[in-house]
């Protein structure tokens, strides 16, 4: 009876059964009716139950998979796993019913299985970019097409329906793909590797024509930015490439700004200074750049060119202020003399031979040739410049000074910073120096007057000795063997110019120093006699005052005393 059937028997039965129901199915299927009409409960009934449910199950998973030929669908991907879940079911009442002594499988089971586990790998895979919401711009997931495509021929070699994921992943793939066919070109001639290598020919043909417009890849990155759910490196690429022109535009537009037809009187917009060598470096980079640069480099050429014009022409003007400071320097020691022999012939305490008729009525004769042409010391400005030497000299001097400052002023119509700029500049600053101290030295009888001088000579020695004389020049090209020849000149001639006027200064420094402690001892004379010097002090005192100008308090008083 089946009752006394052991497991071994059962599972030997179970496989017989499976073999009958490729050619009984139905005749199999009416016995397993009519045994579970009956009211007790039969071994048999359930080996014939399991047999057929694996039967139909296997049939089932057959539509599934691949090798099933025309048959094969693509199953939804949790029908799949509700289907591998009862076949586990199956698998485990016929171990129950056989005591684990039936070692078959299902049909079809592991097949099932492959592709589930296919479905969850490439799942895990991608899980981060496939639960990204890319419809928030601030949440878009960068991607490179040639990914996205890859994501999408994975998913599309599992032999099932993935779903939600795959229809997703589907429409971005599609949108990105009508993106990249609309702009492939554009990407092409921007040098934007989509994946696929470009033949010889399209690359040879997009270098030689450099026509591309930003405009045209402004309006490019648009449309991704409206129609693309993900940002893709492509566009990314394009934005760099974009914002890169752009600076690059917006710099060529700096260093040389376009012609402006309508000139807005009494305005004048000063424009920063820019160096040879940025827009040099600029023109150069403009290979780096797709966009067509044809204009913005004419415009810069051009700039070049006038600077270039300028900078010869300045070349010649700093030679022509070499000169003409030599020549100044010159007539100045013609004049004066050797700066160490600056007003050697009124020095303190050397013999004086006039008779005393002469030193009561000292008018300071003596100084009157050097004096006539002397003025105070004013402003900086051309009309005071060098008014204590002869009219030859102050006509050369004044010539110097008026040829830097025209160079200066030239140089404000040059938008670029230039080495002979440079110069000039800092041979303004020293002329504002040189001139202070050719008035000082001219008039220098207003020190003993007047005091104010007496601090503008001893900061104008501490800021002449203070002066580097164009060691510091930046813009000086080491490989420019003009620029060295002419800084090298200029430095040597400046140089001994205000060398010179330093050592008068200082000498004049001295004579004022004398001065006044002339005045201390004259005060002290006073305050020691009580107003009342003795004759023969107050003669050799007015002797001593010989030197200096007739016009000062202390030398007024002493010589009004020594005549009464």
């Amino acid at each position: 009876s089946c009752s006394n059937l052991t497991a071994d028997h059962h599972a030997e039965w179970l496989l017989r059964i499976r073999e009958a129901l490729e050619h009984k199915a139905s005749v199999i299927s009416d016995l397993l009716v009519q045994g579970s009409r009956l009211s007790v409960d039969i071994n048999v009934v359930h080996l014939l139950q399991t047999a057929i449910d694996s039967r139909n199950w296997s049939v089932k998973a057959k539509r599934w998979v691949p090798s099933s030929g025309d048959q094969f669908r693509r199953g939804k991907i949790e029908d799949l796993r509700d289907h591998l879940e009862s076949g586990q079911i199956i698998v485990e009442r016929a171990n129950a019913l056989t005591d684990g002594k039936s070692d078959w499988s299902l049909d079809f089971e592991q097949d099932i299985a492959s592709i589930v586990e296919s479905a969850d790998g490439w799942y895990d895979k991608h899980q981060s970019f496939l639960e990204r919401d890319n419809r928030r711009s601030e949440g878009r997931y960068a991607i490179s097409f040639p990914m996205l495509e890859l994501i999408v021929e994975e998913a599309n070699s599992i032999p099932t329906n993935l779903g939600n994921p795959s229809i997703k992943i589907n429409r971005i793939y599609s949108e990105a793909k009508s993106w990249l066919d609309a702009n492939r070109n554009l990407l092409s001639r921007c040098d934007i590797s989509i994946g696929e290598k470009e033949s010889d020919t399209v690359t040879s043909t997009i270098a030689q024509v450099k026509s591309i417009s930003l405009n045209e890849v402004n309006s490019a990155i648009e449309s991704a930015e409206k129609d693309l759910t993900v940002d893709l490196e492509e566009v990314e690429l394009l934005k760099g490439l974009a914002n890169q022109s752009q600076d690059w535009f917006d710099r060529a537009l700096e260093f040389a700004p376009k012609r402006n037809k309508r000139i807005v009187r009494g305005k004048k917009i000063l424009q920063p200074k820019y160096s040879i060598q940025e827009v040099v470096s600029l023109i150069e980079s403009s290979s780096d750049i797709p966009m067509d640069t044809t204009k913005e480099i004419e415009r810069l050429r051009m700039l070049l060119s006038d600077v270039q014009s300028w900078r010869l022409q300045a070349q010649v003007k700093l030679r022509e202020i070499i000169d003409t400071f030599n020549l100044l320097r010159g007539e100045r020691v013609g004049y004066y003399g050797l700066p160490d022999n600056f007003l050697e012939k009124y020095a303190v305490g050397q013999a004086f031979s006039a008779k005393e008729s002469d030193l009561l009525n000292f008018n300071d004769s003596t100084m009157e040739g050097e004096t006539q042409a002397i003025v105070e010391m004013q402003s900086d400005s051309e009309d005071s410049l060098i008014k204590g030497v002869s009219q030859s000299s102050s006509a050369i001097g004044v010539n110097a000074y008026r040829m830097v400052s025209n160079l200066v002023k030239s140089a404000e119509s040059i938008s670029l910073f230039s080495f002979e700029e440079e110069i000039a500049e800092k041979l303004f600053t020293l002329s504002k120096w040189c001139k202070k101290a050719a008035i000082l030295i001219g008039s220098h009888t207003d020190v003993f007057i007047d005091k104010r001088y007496k601090k503008d000579l001893d900061k104008l020695i501490s800021a002449g000795e203070g002066f580097n004389i164009l060691d510091e020049i930046s813009s000086i090209s080491e490989d420019d063997i003009e620029e060295k020849a002419l800084s090298h000149d200029l430095k040597t001639s400046m140089a001994s110019f205000m060398t010179d006027d330093i050592v008068r200064l200082k000498i004049l420094r001295v004579h004022r120093d004398n001065f006044y402690s002339w005045c201390e001892k004259v005060n002290n004379a006073y305050r020691e006699s009580d107003k009342k010097i003795p004759l023969k002090t107050l003669k050799l005192l007015a002797e001593e005052s010989c030197i200096y100008p007739q016009n000062a308090e202390t030398v007024k008083k002493i010589r009004k005393d020594a005549s009464s």
